[in-house]
């Protein structure tokens, strides 16, 4: 039996980083909110990331008079739309938020812009096990931007040892341990985008989707945009997610906000 449904809801969210519906309970006990569980439990779901600009000097670029950079969610919605064939389901998962993006410049000024219907989706099928419960078994690349849309992540590379992985459909599933490094061992992310003139950001999340870094993408060539990471010393799961900002919007305070993010679990092995 094929059964299909759709479920939203929405989050009120503070400063400081949030995770919209991540490892939430969702209250109610039907098949539709166990498969939701199940996705939001194993951190699948996705997320929608802010940060305080005043608690964040690994994000300066003073070459651009940029002190620092934040972006705070007010509110967030989440929607699933989930079809479910027997011990198999597939989710479409999508999150919609606004809020403040805020830069500090050198000068002292702050550059405030208000952002509106950020969008951000990932797919998931999951599998009932024979506890019933349900777990996350392919993802594809988590995938936003803002409403505007002209900033826009076109593949992301990630490379370690003699491995390499190019994201460049986010409409491809992938099983959910496509990116599984050693401890310590180096990570290279490379970002492609579609107009070179952006501000890149790539932040580490541990197992919670707690924070652990949040540092600049450097410029490799007109498009692309670079870090080199050392994977944690931990074994378990973790989460690589990318924003990138288009510079004149960080910069100034004439140009509209306009942004773009990425991101995918990782596992770090024995």
């Amino acid at each position: 039996m094929t059964r299909k449904g759709i479920y939203s809801a929405s989050l009120a969210l503070t400063a400081g980083l949030i995770l919209g519906g991540c490892n939430s309970t969702l209250v109610g006990d039907n098949m539709d909110d166990q498969i939701r569980n199940g996705i939001s439990g194993d951190g699948a779901e996705g997320i929608v990331t802010s940060w305080n600009a005043s608690e964040s000097p690994d994000l300066a670029v003073p070459a651009d008079g940029i002190q620092s950079f934040g972006r705070t969610y007010a509110n967030v919605s989440v929607n699933y739309d989930i079809t479910q064939t027997g011990k198999i389901a597939d989710a479409t998962i999508g999150h919609t938020a606004s809020g403040t993006f805020t830069a500090v410049h050198t000068d002292g000024s702050v550059v405030t812009k208000e952002i509106t219907d950020d969008f951000g989706q990932r797919s998931v099928t999951a599998s009932e096990d024979e506890g019933g419960n349900w777990n996350v078994d392919r993802v594809s690349v988590f995938s936003g931007s803002s409403a505007d849309g002209e900033t826009q992540i076109s593949k992301v590379t990630v490379s370690w040892g003699d491995q390499q992985v190019v994201f460049d459909d986010p409409a491809t599933l992938y099983d959910r341990d496509v990116l599984t490094f050693a401890p310590n061992e180096p990570v290279t992310v490379t970002v492609t985008v579609n107009d070179g003139d952006v501000i890149g950001v790539i932040h580490q999340l541990n197992a919670s989707v707690e924070p652990i870094s949040h540092k600049l993408l450097e410029p490799t060539t007109a498009v692309d945009l670079t870090n080199t990471y050392l994977a944690p010393s931990e074994p378990g799961q973790y989460f690589t997610y990318v924003d990138v900002f288009d510079k004149a919007a960080v910069s100034d305070t004439e140009t509209p906000y306009s942004a773009a993010a990425w991101g995918m679990p990782y596992f770090v092995t024995e």
